[in-house]
This record gives structure tokens, C-alpha cells and sequence, in this order.
């Protein structure tokens, strides 16, 4: 009887740790804000049968926001836009310090964790653009030299182009979009160099980060979507489509809105939702995101 007493109370203990354990390592996140929609409003997708999502949970990500002080600090650690004639313009309520910094000017917003550094545009196209190639060797090795932590990248950079009203060249920006966990993270998490005329920085904004992990996150269920997606709480990349859309497959990624939550921006994890939208006899392919984590 004492044996079996013994195993009765072990079971329990392994239940009692279990159930302990589980919730320890169950984070919880606040909701993801997305933008509103604009152009890229549509009527809330269809789901297709086959649909199945596997996972339960999914590990979440943070960083602390840091203070004005030390992005400051962060801008200054770029020596080529790093300047000694700098002066405070304006200090909002809102948490926006603005900056004239040299030949252009600074601003940290303290409530995102973010900084943007920028010059005017050239009234005319420069002669003297460096080559694509060039300006991604540029933009990779100021990151490089400056120590500044933008998160996991593995290429260099994808190229955009400023341009004026004859689509000459103005300001090629190299945009480096990190991953987490090998995953794409959507939103605003990216950082940007901007080269100008003779391959100068003329523009650098971080948005991104090296996140530290949060925890595991209770993942939403295909019931959970489906209600989520009936009260337009999605977004999509649908701009100038129209009639409604049927989600054919999916991914799991993260997403960072750049809205501080108790003093945290988080990397959370959304759903990636591909889907086609029929339309007069023409299909177009969109994607559609909805908050992964469940608040339930």
C-alpha cells in the first residue's frame, strides 16, 4: 500500500511541475497594432479547406526601448554623419527630439526606439551617383564600422531609388530587412542608408534591432483566424484589387509595428497569409496578415 501511495504522490509532483513549467514558459504579448488600411482595403478573405495550421506556439521577441541619450549616442557611432555642430531644435511631448545636425538634421523618436538622420535632395540628378554594387559596399560597411546592432542580415541590402520628375536618380537607399530565427520580419523593422553624390551618406534611418526572446507564445487557432479575419482585423498588400480574396496557403513570420508596449517594441509572430483575388476573369496574387498570438 505504501508503494503504491509513493507513485500516487510522484504522479502528482510530475503533474503539479508540469502544469508549472508550461506556464512559466507561456508569454504573453500585447495584440499587434496594425496600420489602417487605405488603398489596400478589401473585403475579408475567404479561407480554402485545405487549410491547416500546425503549430501551437512560437517563440516571441523584444527589446527594451532605449533613451534618447544613447540613440543619440547610436547616430554619432556612423562617423560619416556624425557631427560636432549639432543643436537641439525642439523636444516634443510626444517623445520626438529634433536635431539640426551638420548639413542636415536628426530625429529620435524616444517613444519607438527609433532614429532617422537625413539630408535635403539635390535640386538636380549628380553625375557623379556610385554603382548599385558600390553603394551597398558603402551602406554595409558603415553598419560594420559603426558596431550598431540591426538585427541578423545575410545579404546586401535591397536597392531603392529616390528619383524626380524625369526618373533620374536622386538618392539610391540600401534597405537591409533582418531576419529572426531565419524568419522575415515585416512592418517597420528594417534600417536604411541613403548614398548621395560621390557616395555619400546623405540619409540613415535604424529601425531595427537585436532582439532578446521573450518566451513562447499560445499560437491562434484555424477558428481563431477565421474570426479574426471576420472583423477586419488583417491587413493586406492588396492595393488597386478588388472582389473578394481566398487564402490558398500560409507562412509563419514576425512582425514589429514600432509601437511601445510597457516600454517594449516587440518581434511577434503573424501569419503570412497567401491569397488570389478573381476578379472580371484576371486572378492576382496578395498577401494578407493577421496577428498570430492569441489573446484568448
Amino acid at each position: 500500500m505504501k508503494r503504491i501511495i509513493n507513485a500516487v504522490i510522484a504522479a502528482l509532483m510530475l503533474i503539479l511541475l508540469a502544469s508549472c513549467t508550461g506556464k512559466a514558459n507561456t508569454a504573453v504579448v500585447p495584440a499587434i497594432q496594425f496600420a489602417a488600411p487605405g488603398a489596400e482595403e478589401i473585403a475579408p478573405p475567404e479561407m480554402a479547406s485545405s487549410i491547416k495550421l500546425n503549430s501551437t506556439t512560437m517563440q516571441v521577441y523584444y527589446i527594451d526601448i532605449p533613451d534618447g541619450e544613447t540613440m543619440f549616442k547610436e547616430f554619432n557611432s556612423v562617423s560619416e554623419i556624425a557631427s560636432d555642430n549639432v543643436e537641439l531644435i525642439n523636444k516634443t511631448d510626444d517623445g520626438y527630439w529634433l536635431y539640426k545636425a551638420g548639413d542636415g538634421t536628426l530625429l529620435i523618436d524616444t517613444s519607438a526606439g527609433s532614429w532617422t538622420y537625413s539630408t535635403p535632395l539635390p535640386s538636380a540628378a549628380p553625375d557623379n551617383m556610385p554603382t548599385d554594387a558600390q553603394a551597398q559596399q558603402i551602406a554595409a560597411k558603415e553598419i560594420a564600422d559603426s558596431g550598431l546592432k540591426i538585427g541578423s542580415t545575410s545579404d546586401s541590402g535591397v536597392l531603392s531609388y529616390t528619383t524626380d520628375g524625369d526618373e533620374k536618380i536622386l538618392q539610391k537607399d540600401v534597405i537591409f530587412y533582418p531576419t529572426v530565427d531565419g524568419k522575415n520580419v515585416y512592418g517597420i523593422f528594417r534600417t536604411t542608408v541613403g548614398i548621395g553624390e560621390g557616395g555619400k551618406t546623405v540619409y540613415f534611418s535604424k529601425q531595427s534591432f537585436e532582439p532578446k526572446a521573450g518566451g513562447e507564445v499560445k499560437l491562434k487557432s484555424i477558428d481563431e483566424v477565421k474570426q479574426s479575419i471576420s472583423k477586419g482585423e488583417f491587413i493586406s498588400n492588396a492595393a488597386g484589387a478588388s472582389g473578394t480574396a481566398t487564402i490558398t496557403d500560409y507562412e509563419l513570420c514576425y512582425y514589429c509595428d514600432g509601437v511601445a508596449k510597457d516600454g517594449k517594441l516587440y518581434v511577434q509572430p503573424v501569419y503570412v497569409f497567401s491569397a488570389e483575388i478573381n476578379n472580371a476573369g484576371e486572378s492576382k496574387q496578395i498577401k494578407v496578415f493577421v496577428d498570430a498570438a492569441s489573446q484568448a
